[in-house]
């Protein structure tokens, strides 16, 4: 009964109306604190709001102590009537999940109307990577002596060539590249450090690339990390290149390159991942140079062509080419 008491004193400090909103913000908070993203949050909001709004719009509660598991069904079922995808639909589910389990936490609910439901399933997605000539044509399109050619060189040959994300690439400080050591330290999803690793002739577009920025300093913008002022590495017309603007160039030299189908930066992370496994990496070292916390995820990239590296290691290995 003590434990119920408690729930029922946490309850009567939020509004009685709705209690969702307050929160909502206070579970944040806590996202935050832990360093999440913000893409993160911003994807959780969203499926958050997605279900208070319906909640709303059919007289349902909208407090967690009142929310029961046929409410939750039937979201996931108008989800799925609506025609969101799948990938969508599970996402809205593991948001409401995550939320409920705060609560409980926070011992603002005993239980969670999710504890014995399952995960909407989702088939996996297989994205073709970038083929050796389409990025030939890629890079072939940033050639160039402007500025931005340079700028754009250096991006796009440093995502193919380290795997990094858009994020990533767009905080890059020039404190943090050491282009003698093909290296430029980045910060992971979840605030982790970690270190983007790239070749030759990354370092030769990056150079020319500052040199180019040596030109430019009238459209630097200090920023302050750490308490220390540090200078964004890739400028725009006005300040930093965004994690937007990073999505630009890609886009834009894709056109530029004529090729026809969509391009985007997180195909450069999966083209590194399948030009990688191809050229027979282990999974221990992608995972450490690519960043990812466990081997489910860092499969997923370069899947799409899984057969085709299938295929040239038995050419390679044939037991029949092998017998006489």
């Amino acid at each position: 009964m003590a434990k119920r008491t408690a729930v029922a004193r946490k309850l009567e400090t939020i509004s009685s109306d709705d209690p969702w909103p307050a929160l909502w913000g206070s579970f944040v908070r806590g996202l935050q604190a832990e360093h999440r993203s913000k893409r993160t949050i911003e994807i959780y909001s969203d499926g958050a709001d997605t279900f208070h709004k319906w909640s709303l719009a059919n007289n349902l509660p909208t407090d967690p102590a009142k929310i029961e598991k046929q409410q939750v069904e039937r979201f996931v079922i108008w989800l799925h009537d609506e025609g969101a995808k799948p990938a969508t639909v599970r996402a809205r589910f593991s948001t409401l999940r995550r939320f409920f389990n705060w609560c409980i936490a926070e011992e603002i609910i005993e239980h969670s109307p999710m504890a014995r439901m399952r995960g909407p399933k989702v088939d996996e997605t297989e994205t073709e990577p970038l083929s050796e000539d389409e990025l030939n044509r890629l890079l072939q399109a940033c050639h160039g002596t402007r500025f931005e050619d340079r700028r754009d060189m250096a991006i796009i040959r440093l995502m193919v060539d380290s795997g990094l994300r858009r994020g990533e690439v767009a905080a890059i400080m020039i404190e943090d590249l050491d282009v003698p050591g093909k290296q430029v330290k980045v910060t992971r999803k979840g605030g982790r450090e970690g270190f983007g690793i790239f070749g030759a002739k990354t370092a030769r577009d990056i150079e020319r690339y500052l040199r180019a920025r040596a030109g430019r300093v009238r459209d630097e913008t200090v920023v302050v990390r750490d308490g220390k002022k540090v200078h964004p590495l890739w400028l725009a017309q006005k300040g930093g290149l965004t994690g937007d603007g990073v999505h630009f160039v890609v886009k834009h030299r894709a056109q530029l390159a004529g090729i026809t189908k969509r391009v985007w930066p997180h195909l450069m992370r999966h083209t590194y991942g399948h030009m990688m496994k191809a050229g027979g990496m282990s999974d221990e070292n992608l995972m450490t140079l690519g960043g990812w916390r466990d081997q489910k995820s860092m499969r997923v990239y370069g899947r799409g062509a899984r057969f085709e590296r299938a295929r040239q290691a038995h050419e390679d290995l044939s037991p029949g080419d092998r017998l006489r």
